[in-house]
């Protein structure tokens, strides 16, 4: 997925089985593993806010069906139990 703002941040955001949340912020040439809080590695979905440079929120979307949300670029992740 790539980010709303990527003309000006180049960031690329993929989802992994075996990683997690992986973002590159090279506009793809490499990526990192954005996993600290996660529940769980095997992301199947990234989502993005509209506007990531008013609201930096990313979900992440589990494979046990479970959604974790990170409000900082994918820094720090919480289990998203409220506000869905």
């Amino acid at each position: 997925m790539v980010s709303t703002n990527f003309p000006t941040d180049s960031t690329v955001w993929a989802a992994s089985s075996a990683a997690g949340a992986l973002r590159s912020t090279d506009g793809g040439v490499s990526f990192a593993s954005k996993t600290s809080g996660l529940r769980e590695t095997d992301i199947r979905q990234i989502g993005l806010s509209p506007d990531m440079l008013v609201s930096p929120v990313i979900l992440a979307g589990r494979a046990s069906g479970g959604v974790s949300r990170s409000p900082d670029r994918g820094t720090t992740w919480w289990n998203a139990v409220h506000g869905l």
